[in-house]
């Protein structure tokens, strides 16, 4: 127990192996050694460590509770064990955690309503039980519920330790009957500065012992915590306070300094502490065991979601329908080479913003679950599962959005068209969406503000459009140099050329001499801009570099996890 900013969440992430964020160009730098049984706690004791995040924003809203045991328990639970056997562990530990009345609810979330708060926080020990992990570390598993469901929470701990685990759990100022719960305490002050730590029989007494009486009929937490917090509101008490936290600050001191040296004298000089005996475990799902399982987890929480889920099949199109409205001028699409060149680069600097909004949608929610389960105790699916069923489940919606994209561009505003050139087109839609969605994947992958992630993503994208699609023709030489490596310089190349060979314009003298009709022939347009690439070879160097791009949003990742959120 701690009043607000004692280092009680800090102490139990340090004691899980957790990493600790600093926040940008800073870092934290650990003293001393934490040891589970006199085993230093490392990578290889995270299995034996599970650690409760105060927070339960982690879990899909979409899924139901038993789904998301289910799917906790094939990844974490090792490669060795049957499914048949996780399921049947998921429907174990359902049941240890009284969570059997409301298995078939939705998980719910901000936009979706679900279980209630106490559900959700036993749901969230249920996650971490999974695995049976000798030790439990719950941060603050009674925050922001009322009392009846904050002693529910407690009595589930309380049944988990009574099955021979360890439970380790830091609370506010919890009630008398919870308070009688606890086996053992340990109080912080400011600075995370200890004035107690033992038996709860013993905590009183000990107060007692530095002239601090707890007055009869009185919460024993209430009174300690109002010993060890301060008072700001002036400088009298402020000093007041300061100063009764120093005594006992010091009274634990000595006290612990005179235990120290019984000890030493009690303890026999030949008895070793037994060492705890690691079970070698896989660090990592297989990714044919994860990968379907995160595909069919994403595909349930969208699908449930109409909203989320017609997003991403949606938007193109109805761009696609915006743009052809605006072309709507001439009846038989556009006749000149103003217009046709307008569609070339409208279909190539916006589409990737799409792209990106699409991800926008989905991502954040999957990168949240992803960063826990990598966290997280038990086995764990690997940066590389991960990109790729995000990858594969974007695939069909992005290549179905193209293709009506282009059947409304390239096939009803009267562009020139054939299978090939159809098809081409399509490619050029797909390589814009999935170059916007990696772009979008690094960098939200980086930062953990998607508001950032937004401003950022949409000057990257700008300055590849505005200097790789057919503006480039105007631009300086530096950048039409550095627009190559953007996929929308290679399909804008693919559109112009496509649409413009072989064409011949209807331009009255009249209309040359005005500047109303800029050039006679499609050729004209393509030697103006210096095309003259095949545009299969295009084709394979803009699916090659669209690649690429979601290569490096993968490495970002890789670096983000190694680097930050290893243990």
């Amino acid at each position: 127990m701690g009043p607000s900013g004692s280092g009680k969440s800090t102490f139990l992430r340090m004691c899980a192996g957790r990493p600790l964020k600093a926040g940008l160009m800073s870092f934290f730098r650990p003293e001393g050694q934490i040891l589970i049984n006199g085993v230093p706690v490392s990578s290889r004791t995270r299995h034996v460590c599970a650690f409760v995040e105060q927070d339960d924003d982690y879990h899909l809203p979409a899924l139901t509770v038993r789904e998301t045991l289910r799917f906790a328990a094939i990844i974490k639970l090792p490669s060795t064990v049957s499914r048949k056997r996780k399921i049947a562990r998921a429907e174990e530990v359902l049941k240890m955690l009284g969570l059997r009345d409301c298995a078939d609810g939705m998980v719910g979330g901000e936009l979706l309503k679900g279980i209630s708060g106490g559900e959700k926080r036993r749901l969230s020990l249920a996650c971490e039980m999974i695995n049976d992990p000798a030790v439990l570390i719950v941060d603050e598993p009674t925050s922001g519920l009322d009392a009846n469901t904050a002693r529910n929470v407690m009595e589930a701990l309380r049944d988990i330790a009574r099955s021979g685990r360890t439970v380790i759990a830091s609370l506010h100022q919890p009630r008398s009957d919870i308070y009688n719960m606890v086996d053992n305490f340990m109080i912080l002050a400011k600075q995370g500065t200890v004035v107690y730590n033992g038996p709860r029989e013993d905590l009183l007494p000990h107060f007692a012992l530095a002239g601090y009486v707890c007055p009869p009929l009185y919460n024993p937490s209430d009174y300690c915590m109002d010993l060890v917090s301060v008072d700001v509101r002036g400088p009298k008490s402020l000093e007041r306070t300061t100063a009764r936290i120093r005594v006992l600050v010091d009274t634990w001191k000595n006290h612990q300094e005179k235990m120290d040296v019984i000890a030493a004298g009690d303890r026999p000089s030949d008895v070793k502490q037994e060492a705890l005996e690691l079970e070698e475990r896989p660090e990592h799902t297989p990714i044919w065991i994860a990968l379907p399982v995160i595909l069919d987890r994403t595909l349930r929480n969208t699908w449930r979601q109409p909203d989320l889920f017609w997003t991403r099949w949606t938007q193109a199109p109805i761009l696609a329908i915006c743009f052809f409205v605006f072309f709507l001028r001439l009846p038989m699409g556009p006749a000149g080479a103003q217009d046709r060149i307008g569609i070339v680069a409208e279909s190539t600097t916006s589409l990737a913003f799409v792209g990106f909004l699409n991800l926008a949608a989905l991502y954040p929610m999957e990168k949240t679950i992803f960063f826990h389960d990598y966290k997280s105790a038990g086995s764990r699916y690997t940066t590389t599962t991960f990109v790729a069923a995000f990858s594969l489940f974007a695939i069909i919606p992005e290549l179905i959005s193209a293709i009506i994209f282009a059947i409304i561009m390239n096939v009803a505003t009267g562009m020139q068209t054939n299978a090939r050139i159809f098809f081409e087109f399509v490619i050029c839609i797909w390589v814009e969406l999935n170059f916007g969605e990696s772009v979008g994947i690094a960098f939200a992958s980086f930062f953990d503000t998607m508001g950032l992630s937004v401003s950022l993503v949409s000057s990257f994208l700008s300055f590849a459009g505005q200097s790789s699609s057919v503006f480039s023709a105007s631009l300086a030489k530096f950048l039409e140099d550095i627009a190559w490596v953007f996929p929308m310089k290679y399909a804008a190349r693919v559109m112009l050329i496509n649409e413009m060979t072989g064409l011949q314009f209807d331009c009255s003298p009249a209309s040359i001499q005005s500047g109303e009709c800029t050039a006679a022939t499609g050729q004209q347009v393509l030697d103006l801009f210096g095309y003259h690439e095949e545009t299969w070879r295009l084709m394979i160097i803009a699916v090659a570099v669209t690649i690429g791009y979601r290569m490096a949003a993968w490495a970002i990742l890789v670096v983000r996890m190694r680097y930050v959120y290893a243990p």
